[in-house]
């Protein structure tokens, strides 16, 4: 094997040579010495500077986060570019990004100027990089197929008029611009809660996470994630397991509208509906407030009918009833007028009669008291005489008996006679004081009760009770009004009272009860 090492010259001592010989040296010898070899690995780091790409492969074990070995490579950023303009035109576009699974051929080479063991990428195999990626691709949708999210985001329930939007995209960008043009030139009052993120690069997936998780807090009908037209390689993005698991777990749906038109991303897959374009996504929104207002406008119409419908039949309803209720009153009212004149009739005659009655049944009284105790004088007058005749009839039995026995006899005879005669004279008077005094309660009695009967016929008296306040109702034609029926609003009433007549007019009603 040759070498450009110098030997050594163990006469003279050890040949010295500088760091620049050395390391060209090395570099001489690993091109010669180490072949092309194709290596495997994720890409940690991507840096330009200037005309130098800088790759950094990490080689990982599965389920640890770090490298267990890393290799640093370099190639010319023209190279880059063409190798990212190559990739973007594949059936699965993509680009070199930090962790993306690579197998690059590397030719063995030395930085002299670092002293650094540095390879050039020559090629790059894009077939073992789409299979890898569609292999992460497919594992990421089995996970998201195991844990029933793929339809979960599908299954909220998007009301008919969706007008507090969440928006999220780039700020400034066309699709933002595109999307709220629409929205608010629609004509609907759609209100849109904004929250910017980057929709390509690596900062896409932290941005988009958080845009998801500000907009979640707020009351929202819908959230919208959208980007205009771009690289294809910029759809690697969303194919992001933690976005499509947020799109997943979203309380409200969540419509996507990326941009393209053929590939569809994962987070297009576990969205609401994916519209394709930012355009379709608003167009979408504001068809569904379109036709939820046309059915309420149909609706409002057929309300509008049926109440109208309703108004004329409640109407002539009304009037009908109104007919029947001013007949029913008119009969009623003259019903009542004739009732109330009968009864005032009849209270004036009843009153006349009883006063006659009582009059009569005084006076009867009275001259029973004036006659009574002339009678009773006359049956005292005629039992005395009785007993005066006895008293004789008996002495004249007696006066043929003895002189002394007819003496003695006589004189208790005279002397009961005169005890007899006193106790009938105190007997007159005390019938003389009774009758008198019955006289005078007989009289006073019929008084009290004349006096009565003519309180009650004044309590009794119309004018009277207007007098405490009451009012009697008569309608315009004179006809007394017994109950609330038998007026209307708009009607004339005339109130009298003890003292003279109101007129009035009804404003309202009110029924009690």
């Amino acid at each position: 094997m040759g070498t450009d090492l110098p030997k050594h010259d163990t006469e003279a001592g050890p040949k010295v040579f500088s760091i620049t010989q050395y390391s060209r040296s090395v570099e001489r010898l690993l091109k010669a010495q180490v072949p092309r070899i194709w290596v495997k690995g994720v890409i940690t780091q991507l840096n330009q500077r200037g005309k130098i790409a800088y790759l950094t492969l990490g080689e990982f074990e599965e389920g640890d986060a770090r490298p267990r070995a890393v290799l640093e490579a370099t190639m010319w950023t023209s190279e880059l570019e063409i190798y990212n303009f190559r990739f973007a035109n594949l059936a699965i576009p993509l680009a070199l990004r930090v962790d993306l699974k690579v197998a690059l051929l590397l030719e063995a080479n030395f930085y002299v100027p670092s002293g650094r063991f540095q390879p050039r990428v020559v090629d790059i195999d894009e077939k073992f990089t789409i299979g890898e990626l569609s292999l992460t691709r497919q594992k990421i949708l089995e996970r998201l197929h195991k844990d029933g999210l793929v339809q979960r985001n599908k299954t909220r329930a998007l009301i008919d008029w969706p007008l507090r939007i969440g928006l999220i995209t780039a700020p400034g960008s066309a699709a933002y611009q595109d999307f709220t043009t629409i929205l608010l030139q629609s004509g609907f009052s759609f209100r849109i809660a904004f929250a910017g993120a980057k929709m390509q690069g690596e900062a896409t997936e932290p941005t988009v996470l958080h845009a998801l998780t500000r907009l979640q807090k707020l009351r929202l009908d819908v959230i919208c994630i959208v980007r205009g037209g771009g690289a294809k390689t910029d759809l690697v993005y969303f194919d992001s397991e933690n976005i499509c698991r947020a799109i997943a777990g979203c309380a409200v749906p969540v419509l996507t509208g990326i941009g393209h038109e053929i590939d569809n991303s994962l987070a297009d897959l576990v969205a609401y509906a994916n519209k394709i374009t930012p355009t379709d996504c608003a167009q979408f929104l504001e068809a569904r407030v379109g036709e939820c207002y046309g059915r309420l406008g149909e609706m409002a119409g057929s309300l509008a009918e049926t109440w109208r419908m309703e108004c004329q039949q409640n109407w002539h309803d009304l009037s009908q009833r109104a007919f029947a209720l001013k007949h029913n009153w008119e009969g009623r009212r003259a019903t009542e007028e004739l009732r109330c004149r009968e009864q005032a009739r009849m209270l004036g005659s009843g009153s006349r009669q009883s006063l006659r009655g009582e009059s009569d049944r005084l006076e009867r009284n009275r001259i029973g008291l004036i006659r009574g105790p002339r009678k009773i004088l006359r049956m005292q007058r005629l039992r005395f005489s009785n007993k005066t005749q006895a008293l004789d009839y008996a002495w004249r039995r007696l006066r043929a008996d003895s002189a002394y026995g007819l003496r003695e006899k006589y004189l208790r005879l005279r002397e009961k006679s005169e005890r007899l005669l006193a106790r009938e004279t105190e007997s007159r008077s005390q019938m003389r004081r009774m009758v008198k005094s019955w006289w005078r309660q007989g009289l006073l009695a019929g008084k009290e009760a004349l006096a009565l009967k003519d309180r009650l016929i004044h309590a009794a008296d119309p004018a009277r009770i207007l007098a405490l306040g009451f009012s009697l109702l008569r309608g315009k034609d004179g006809k007394a009004i017994r109950s609330i029926a038998q007026v209307a609003p708009g009607d004339t009433i005339i109130s009298q009272l003890g003292d003279g007549a109101v007129e009035s007019r009804v404003v309202s009603k009110k029924e009690s009860g």
